[in-house]
């Protein structure tokens, strides 16, 4: 099939994250079963044996942008979704609609495409800002969260460029949004292609995802992983409400307002 040998999904991991390993690929399987790409599976030095499952052991973590791009040069489709593995599916996947945005990618082969809108409330919620097709809608050059992480359809080509030797997965996707304005070509979906919650920030579970899991009958570990704390959630709440304020100004000037609300500058930029 053309789409398999041209598009394949990658979940970068590490074995600190390996708790997470089992209920993701549970759900993955439960509300994916006719998935239709290649799932390429990125750790340190722990195995995975799931069928259907495509191992790619990197060893000892240098960083996440590193471990990335050592996972980029195992994978010989052209493009790669980014899934990663405290993104927890909780209702089936429509592999109809997928394969409809995959085809017009194939064909069109944009630079990036976003395939959810947002998450769940944590997310910061930013949209295209221009239309583009029924499927589509352009993320303009200078706004911010340009670059992501999160089930996001990359050309393996131009993803190779932006991401950075040594850098975090947060630097990725605040010095690569930067980076990113010298390319053309970016896309978010209109809707959310995948029905998921975020797990696991800043290593913590989140309480709402605990409780989602723990409804869709699957065990989490919340003895080797601890919640998050009622402050902490909190806190993140307060801040992905400042972060969907942005939408309320032009798009031209809401990165110039996150940088300076945030303090992510430019000058922060690896070369």
């Amino acid at each position: 099939m053309q789409l398999k040998n041209k598009a394949a999904i990658l979940v970068p991991s590490c074995d600190k994250y390996s708790d997470l390993w089992g209920p993701f690929f549970t759900l993955f399987r439960r509300f994916w079963p006719d998935c239709p790409f290649d799932v390429y599976f990125l750790s340190n030095n722990l195995g995975l044996d799931k069928p259907g499952v495509k191992n790619i052991p990197i060893g000892d973590d240098v960083s996440w942008s590193d471990n990335v791009l050592k996972g980029l040069d195992r994978i010989e489709q052209q493009y790669v979704l980014l899934f990663l593995d405290d993104l927890f599916l909780y209702d089936y996947v429509d592999s109809k609609g997928i394969i409809d945005v995959f085809n017009w990618i194939l064909e069109y082969k944009p630079a990036c495409v976003r395939m959810n809108r947002f998450i769940d409330n944590f997310s910061a919620s930013q949209g295209p800002d221009k239309p583009f097709n029924s499927m589509a809608g352009v993320f303009s050059k200078g706004l911010p969260y340009r670059v992501s992480s999160v089930l996001t359809v990359w050309r393996k080509d131009i993803l190779r460029n932006i991401l950075r030797s040594g850098e975090s997965i947060w630097e990725f996707e605040i010095y690569g949004t930067q980076r990113a304005d010298d390319y053309e070509d970016f896309y978010s979906s209109l809707k959310n292609y995948f029905p998921v919650i975020n797990g696991v920030i800043g290593g913590k579970w989140r309480t709402a995802a605990v409780k989602k899991l723990e409804k869709l009958n699957v065990e989490i570990d919340t003895d080797k992983r601890k919640k998050m704390t009622m402050g902490r959630t909190a806190m993140l709440y307060l801040k992905a409400k400042r972060s969907q304020l942005l939408n309320l100004f032009p798009p031209g000037h809401r990165r110039k307002l996150k940088e300076l609300i945030c303090g992510e500058r430019a000058t922060g930029l690896r070369s």
